[in-house]
């Protein structure tokens, strides 16, 4: 019996002591930290904490997030007793140089984030030879450098198991934004830019990235698209977000025909065209056999949305949002769309005046009117 209740006291003091450390407490090596143990995982969150070193942290920590700190150098073995770290994020540190055996010890860290430092790609800075002990990391985030550039090849050359890389981006006259080097990264799924600043897009833009699946743009300041292979040579290609891109409507026509050529299911444009306009540009019917299904056109300054033989909705799609624009008409036929978002646009005088038509076999199932000003 009294064996039975130490052990009833033991168990209610474990789950106390779990109880305690989820909520998050201060961590005893540093009480600018925060300490959580969470599904089995030891969180250490010393955002703000005014951390100088990385000298402090017990070998057990498995997320260590040191955003916002003094951290300007990392010094050689920097980390070595962190050998269970999964992730790691030292972005907003101000980092001005991190040495080339700077992160030995992290076989097993899946997640580096080094954004909004001051690093770039020189000996003095970053060394050509550091991330090479990451064997495998899986996302790496380095955007918004003080310099804009992009990782050089020999830096991202044996990152086998990279999927997610999130970069600034800067392409040249020529359109090239991603060295040969860069066609190694097999696993490689998903792009995402920081600081973007793109005078050409074009058929060499993309070229050395086959893998990609996902392509975020946003906020991309690009100044000509071409005619030609844009995304075509992805063959896994599945998402792209253009969002605060600031298209040209004709520059953008030729962009879009290269949507022929690919398999993409879902695409972005928030705030993506700015002057007044008749969407989609032919859209439509550059998308008809690619097996699009989800198509984001809101907060742009649309002022009409009607069907022409060219600008049929595809079939496959069933995701449309218009929402956020100045729409006083959309006439479409909508036989296969599920979702219909017109939220906050002109369209209350001509549904009065027009209304809609239902046919037996529409699919459609959601359907968003608010702020039309319907009366």
């Amino acid at each position: 019996m009294e064996y039975l209740i130490v052990f009833i006291i033991l168990i209610l003091t474990l789950k106390n002591c779990q109880s305690w450390l989820r909520n998050g407490t201060q961590c005893d090596f540093n009480n600018q930290c925060m300490c959580v143990l969470e599904q089995f995982l030891f969180y250490v969150d010393c955002t703000n904490g005014n951390i100088t070193n990385t000298s402090i942290f017990p070998s057990n920590t498995n997320v260590l997030i040191l955003q916002s700190n003094n951290i300007r150098h990392l010094l050689d073995r920097s980390f070595e007793n962190l050998s269970n770290l999964l992730e790691l994020d030292l972005s907003n540190n101000k980092l001005l140089k991190i040495d080339s055996e700077a992160f030995i010890g992290l076989s097993s860290l899946k997640e580096l984030s080094l954004g909004g430092n001051e690093l770039n790609f020189t000996l003095n800075s970053f060394h050509t030879n550091a991330l090479d002990p990451l064997k495998s990391l899986t996302i790496l985030n380095f955007t918004y450098q003080t310099i804009s550039d992009i990782l050089p090849d020999k830096m991202i050359l044996k990152r086998h198991v990279l999927q997610n890389l999130k970069t600034d981006i800067i392409s040249d006259i020529d359109g090239k934004a991603f060295g040969q080097g860069y066609s190694s990264l097999k696993q490689l799924r998903q792009l995402k830019a920081g600081k973007c600043q793109m005078q050409l897009v074009n058929n060499n833009t993309f070229s050395n990235l086959p893998y990609l699946e996902f392509v975020e743009l946003t906020n991309c300041r690009i100044v000509q698209f071409t005619n030609g292979c844009i995304f075509c040579h992805l063959k896994n290609f599945r998402y792209l977000d253009l969002s605060g891109t600031m298209c040209e409507n004709n520059n953008f026509r030729s962009f879009a025909h290269d949507f022929k050529r690919t398999k993409i299911r879902k695409i972005k444009m928030t705030r993506t065209f700015f002057t007044l306009a008749l969407p989609p540009f032919h859209l439509f019917g550059d998308l008809a056999n690619s097996g699009i299904t989800e198509l984001y056109l809101n907060k742009n300054s649309f002022v009409m949305a009607t069907q022409s033989n060219t600008d049929t909705i595809p079939n496959t799609l069933q995701v449309l949002d218009l929402s956020d624009n100045m729409l006083v008409q959309v006439a479409y036929s909508m036989l296969t769309l599920r979702t219909l978002n017109l939220r906050n646009n002109d369209l209350g005088k001509d549904l009065e005046k027009a209304g809609y038509k239902r046919y037996d076999t529409i699919k459609l199932q959601n359907v968003d009117l608010s702020k039309n000003g319907i009366h």
